[in-house]
């Protein structure tokens, strides 16, 4: 198992040539960002109509299953409503938003559809950063429009990238992390009143034991000092580097498949992803929504294909 992290001041990575992935060519185009709706109705309510059995056996302990019995989508959403307009800009909620917001009356989601509009949404982007016939590099970055309603200090989410490598021969051809520093997961957090960046987080990651992924988790709200302060932020950006190369070194690798994922929970404690044997993608446990899922195949020689997770 390998992992890495501290909390450090904001920090920007730079490199010479990023390239920015089409959802649709494999020659490099604009970036595409795709946007995700999370509907947390959905989930909370998926949630709330299994039945304690299917909860434990989903992974869910007693503490989370009582969690879930008493979490009311409607009385966050009014508990978020009573704040100032100022402070809903801040959390990056626009003008139609508020004015759902302000004129909600905590009556049930059923009965108010229109609400759905106020949950928040993730918008990501893939890049790809380095390619040779012995290793590559490829970069998720994600961020959200808006706070989620159900972002508090018990919800943690999670983001993670599968790889395998293919030979020349067409066949699997074994690639790793070459070392703590290859993989790297930052998030930022942001005030809620002012949509500042009051700190990033270098977030721990860690690797299955057949090395063919790497996963992080992280909590959607943190404490900072700032300023002079201590202040509580939200996850509101990040981005997921990961670079491998061959276990051997003997400029084989053909080309390299990534599978970027990004988990959202609303209940648990600890999103659920789990990388495919082999490499071949992810799959996300219930009670974790496949906020965002693709794939990226890079080339020894630089092309590249995209596609959507399933």
């Amino acid at each position: 198992m390998m992992f890495c992290g501290m909390i450090v001041s904001p920090v920007t990575l730079a490199y010479e040539s990023e390239e920015k992935i089409d959802i649709t060519a494999e020659i490099q185009q604009d970036e595409i960002i795709e946007i995700f709706v999370v509907n947390e109705y959905d989930m909370i309510m998926e949630l709330k109509e299994a039945s304690d059995y299917t909860l434990e056996k989903a992974g869910f302990s007693v503490e989370e299953i009582d969690q879930i019995r008493e979490i009311s989508l409607e009385e966050a959403i009014l508990e978020r409503a009573q704040l100032p307009e100022s402070e809903l800009y801040g959390l990056g909620y626009n003008e139609y938003q508020i004015s759902l917001l302000k004129s909600y009356d905590g009556g049930l989601l059923e009965d108010n559809p229109q609400m759905l509009a106020v949950f928040g949404s993730l918008n990501g982007s893939l890049t790809r950063l380095r390619y040779s016939n012995s290793g590559a590099e490829a970069k998720f970055n994600w961020i959200w429009s808006n706070k989620p309603i159900l972002s508090g200090e018990a919800i943690t989410d999670g983001v993670a990238c599968s790889f395998r490598g293919v030979n020349f021969n067409s066949a699997r051809h074994i690639i790793t992390p070459p070392n703590t520093n290859s993989v790297k997961c930052k998030v930022n957090y942001y005030y809620d009143s002012n949509m500042t960046q009051i700190g990033t987080k270098d977030v721990l990651w860690y690797s299955p034991d057949d090395l063919e992924g790497v996963k992080a988790d992280f909590n959607m709200t943190e404490d900072f000092y700032y300023n002079g302060q201590r202040l509580r932020g939200w996850a509101k950006t990040g981005e997921l580097t990961v670079y491998v190369q061959e276990r051997s070194i003997n400029n084989q690798l053909q080309s390299t498949d990534f599978s970027f994922g990004y988990g959202h929970t609303v209940a648990r404690l600890n999103p659920s992803i789990s990388i495919i044997p082999g490499g071949t993608g992810l799959t996300f446990g219930f009670g974790t929504e496949k906020t965002y899922y693709r794939h990226l195949t890079v080339y020894y020689n630089g092309t590249y294909k995209e596609t959507p997770g399933k």
